[in-house]
């Protein structure tokens, strides 16, 4: 009987011999594999942020053109744009960060400012624009004029001509924008209060009774211990009553000696800011014995009413404080009394 014998073991020789690039891939695929999924993560994550960029600049551009309005006239010659306030402009270019977006919403914040002639905050801002983005357009570009027939000038040169401008121009016409100097020899009074002292040269040469009756009344210290009774923020503050010192708050502001000094309104002065004016009672053709008022800001309503006699040459700020405290219409909460006064 025949006897199987056991399948012999067959093995088949490679026709082909491995390459090192064979090798190469046996033994490294999973480090290749890793690399690739990398490299194709990143391939995407760059898509990504380029297309998030576009959206970002995007929006930007949007952002800054809802907070601007434009004038239909502006297309056939006339008009402009209409800007929110430089304030405004500033949070936003900060909210945009470093995009073209935020530089020109900076840019705008400029031209607010010279619009609204306060050169010195353009400058300001201004500087601001150059050291975030050197390169900008406004920055290095001549895109100004500067008088007929001259060449252009940059944003730099043009602010600072305007400026230039506007100051010798201010003072050309000083009479519109504040009274002029009291007298070299000027009687001064520097009036102490809680809150700090300040001084006040007197007209005495246009308005010389009311110089002299205010004089006296220092000098007689007729006006230590009353209290500012009325005040207006950025309008003025009201004193010189003796009710103040121990009579009713109902009567504050009526009182006063029975002698009134006689009106000398003069058109050179005018309730600047800083004037020195005498008060009236209700009706009264007068101004009163005692009272005055210290203006913080012009206000030309009263100008040929009531009289101005002096101006506050040290010491604004005190007023402005005396002003901008607590009240409740017209009355301080708790008013500021008038310490003392001295005559200089």
């Amino acid at each position: 009987m025949a006897k199987h014998r056991a399948p012999a073991q067959i093995e088949i020789a490679t026709t082909v011999e491995k390459t090192w690039l064979h090798e190469a891939v046996e033994r490294y695929w999973k480090p290749l594999a890793l690399a690739a999924v990398a490299f194709t993560g990143v391939v995407l994550y760059t898509k990504s942020q380029e297309a998030s960029s576009r959206e970002e600049l995007e929006e930007g551009w949007v952002r800054l053109g809802a907070e601007l309005s434009y004038s239909s006239a502006m297309f056939f010659g006339s008009g402009g744009i209409t800007a929110p306030s430089p304030s405004v402009l500033s949070l936003l270019s900060d909210d945009l960060g470093t995009t073209p977006a935020a530089s020109w919403a900076k840019a705008v914040e400029i031209g607010k400012y010279v619009e609204d002639e306060q050169y010195e905050d353009a400058k300001r801002v201004l500087g601001e624009l150059e050291s975030k983005w050197p390169a900008h357009p406004l920055v290095i570009q001549s895109l100004y004029p500067d008088g007929e027939g001259k060449p252009l000038v940059k944003l730099a040169s043009h602010i600072q001509n305007r400026s230039d401008g506007m100051k010798q121009w201010e003072a050309n016409h000083r009479s519109l924008f504040e009274n002029p100097e009291p007298p070299a020899d000027a009687p001064r009074v520097r009036v102490t209060t809680e809150k700090g002292a300040f001084v006040v040269a007197l007209y005495n040469d246009r308005a010389p009774q009311h110089a002299e009756n205010f004089l006296k009344l220092c000098g007689e210290n007729y006006y230590d211990g009353t209290r500012f009774h009325r005040v207006l923020p950025d309008m003025m503050i009201q004193g010189g009553d003796p009710n103040t010192v121990a009579g009713e708050e109902d009567t504050w502001g009526l009182g006063g000696p029975e002698k009134t000094v006689e009106s000398e309104v003069d058109p050179a002065l005018k309730h600047f800011a800083g004037a020195l004016a005498a008060a009236k009672k209700p009706g009264a053709e007068n101004s009163s014995g005692s009272q005055f008022y210290i203006v913080t800001e012009a206000n030309h309503v009263w100008d040929g009413t009531y009289t101005v006699y002096g101006v506050v040459v040290e010491g604004m700020s005190v007023v402005k404080e005396i002003a901008g405290a607590p009240a409740t219409g017209d009355k301080p909460t708790t008013p500021v009394v008038l310490q003392s006064t001295e005559v200089l």
